[in-house]
C-alpha cells in the first residue's frame, strides 16, 4: 500500500480489515463458531481467484513473460507453456478441494476434542511405538568381525 498508493486498493484493504475486526469481536463476545467459517470463506475465495488467474493467464493465452513460458524455455522446450499451465491448474484445483475438505472435517462436531491428525485419519499419531522403544539403538559392545 505504501509503494503503490492506489486509492481503491487502500479502501478495499481497510474494508477487509474492518470486516475481519468485526468478525473477531463477534467471535470473542457473542457467537463462537463464526471465525472458522469466515477463514474458510476467505481461503475458498482466494483459491478460486488463483484458479481463475491460472486459467486466464496460462491456458487461454500464452504470455512470454509468464512463469509457464519461462519453465518451457528452461526445460529444453519439452512441454508447451499451456500444458504447464494445465498441470498447474490441475494441482491448484486438487489443493483447493483438499483444503476445503480438510477445513470442513476439522470444523465438524466430532473433532472438537481431537487433534487435526487424529480427526482426519481417525488414528492417533503415537511416537511411543512399542517396537521402536524396545529396540537397542546403541549397543554397549561393538563386535568387529574383521579378516
Amino acid at each position: 500500500l505504501c509503494y503503490s498508493p492506489n486509492r481503491t486498493l487502500v479502501y478495499l484493504n481497510l474494508f477487509y480489515s474492518l470486516v475481519l475486526g468485526i468478525f473477531l469481536v463477534i467471535e470473542w463476545m457473542y457467537f463462537s463458531p463464526i471465525l472458522p467459517y469466515v477463514t474458510l470463506l476467505f481461503g475458498v475465495y482466494l483459491g478460486t481467484f488463483a484458479i481463475m488467474d491460472i486459467f486466464s493467464h496460462l491456458i487461454l493465452r500464452s504470455n512470454p513473460q509468464s512463469d509457464a513460458y519461462t519453465l518451457y524455455q528452461e526445460s529444453g522446450r519439452c512441454c508447451a507453456p499451456r500444458c504447464v499451465g494445465a498441470w498447474w491448474l490441475f494441482l491448484a484445483i486438487v489443493m483447493q478441494l483438499t483444503g476445503l475438505y480438510i477445513g470442513l472435517i476439522l470444523m465438524c462436531d466430532e473433532c472438537q476434542d481431537m487433534g487435526w491428525f487424529e480427526c482426519i485419519f481417525h488414528s492417533k499419531f503415537d511416537l511411543e511405538f512399542e517396537p521402536l522403544r524396545d529396540f537397542d539403538w546403541w549397543p554397549d559392545e561393538w563386535e568387529f568381525r574383521g579378516h
